[in-house]
C-alpha cells in the first residue's frame, strides 16, 4: 500500500491535512493484509484466515491472483463489512527507528491522497501535538502493535505443535492456464484431531483454540463473499453443496471452472 513512506515530523509536516475517504483503491493491489489476535472473529466471518510460510502473524487473505484485491472494487468501495486494522490505519504506520530501533515512529505514505494541505483535518493542533484525527490512527498503530507479540507467539505454537502445513492454492482458469498462489500454510484437521489429550488442552489453556477454529471456518470464504463474487464459476462450481473439511471444499473441477486445489 505504501508507495512513498516517510517518517511523519511535526516540523516539516505542520501543514497536512487528512482528509476523510471511502476509496480504497490505495489496497487494490493488496493480497495478504497481517491481522492481530483482537480482528480473528472479524475477519473469519469475511475473509479466508490463513497463515503465511515464514511470516509471524496470520493474514486474511484478500485474493487468489498477484496484485488484485478482491475485496476493493473499481470505484475503490471495500466489498465486506469489516475492514482490517492496517488499512483503517493507512496512510500511517509504525515503522523501528533506525537509530533507536526499540524505539516506533510514525510512518506515513507521501502519496497519499487523503493527505492534502487544502481540505480536511489538520495532522497537528497549533502546539504540535498530535491532532484528533492522527491521534485516532496512532491508537490504533499502538493497539495491534501491542497485540503482535501474543498473536506471532500463537503462531509460533501451532508451528511447534505441527499442525500448520503448507498447502499450494491451484487456480484454473476458462482458458486452461494454471496458476497457483504458494506458501501459505494452513491447519492440518487429521494432525489436530489426532494431538495427545495433553497437547490439546495446553492449545485450549493458552487461547489457541479460537484461532484455530476460527481459520478452518474462514476458508468457506474461498466459496462466497467477495472472493467467489470476484470469480462467479467457483461459487457455482460448489452450489449446494456443503463442505466439511479442507479435502472436500478444494477438490477437483470441471475443465471450464475456475477451482482451488489444494496439494
Amino acid at each position: 500500500m505504501f508507495r512513498q513512506p516517510h517518517i511523519l515530523q511535526h516540523q516539516a509536516h505542520s501543514d497536512l491535512r487528512l482528509l476523510p475517504t471511502a476509496d480504497y483503491r490505495f489496497a487494490g493491489g493488496e493480497l495478504f493484509m497481517p491481522v492481530v489476535y483482537t480482528e480473528m472473529a472479524d475477519v473469519a466471518r469475511e475473509y479466508p484466515l490463513v497463515f503465511l510460510k515464514d511470516r509471524a502473524l496470520p493474514v486474511a487473505l484478500m485474493g487468489i491472483e498477484d496484485g488484485v484485491n478482491a475485496y476493493v472494487d473499481d470505484d475503490g468501495q471495500w466489498l465486506a463489512t469489516y475492514v482490517p486494522g492496517r488499512v483503517r490505519a493507512y496512510p500511517f504506520a509504525l515503522t523501528a527507528m533506525k537509530e533507536k530501533p526499540d524505539q516506533m515512529a510514525i510512518a506515513f505514505d507521501t502519496e497519499a491522497e487523503q493527505l492534502t494541505r487544502d481540505e480536511g483535518q489538520p495532522l497537528f493542533t497549533s502546539d504540535g501535538k498530535p491532532g484528533t484525527a492522527l491521534q485516532g490512527r496512532i491508537d490504533l498503530l499502538q493497539q495491534m502493535q501491542q497485540q503482535e507479540a501474543r498473536t506471532a507467539q500463537m503462531v509460533k505454537t501451532l508451528r511447534e505443535v505441527g499442525i500448520l502445513v503448507e498447502r499450494a492454492i491451484r487456480v484454473k482458469r476458462h482458458d486452461g492456464e494454471v496458476g497457483q498462489l504458494t506458501g501459505v500454510e494452513a491447519v492440518d484437521e487429521k494432525m489436530l484431531n489426532n494431538l495427545s489429550l495433553d497437547t490439546f488442552g495446553e492449545l485450549r489453556d493458552q487461547g489457541l483454540l479460537p484461532l484455530i477454529y476460527a481459520h478452518l471456518l474462514s476458508m468457506a470464504n474461498l466459496r462466497h463473499g467477495a472472493i467467489a463474487g470476484k470469480y462467479p464459476q467457483l461459487a457455482q462450481s460448489q452450489s449446494g453443496q456443503t463442505p466439511t473439511n479442507l479435502d472436500e471444499m478444494f477438490g477437483e473441477g470441471d475443465d471450464d471452472e475456475l477451482t482451488f486445489d489444494f496439494d
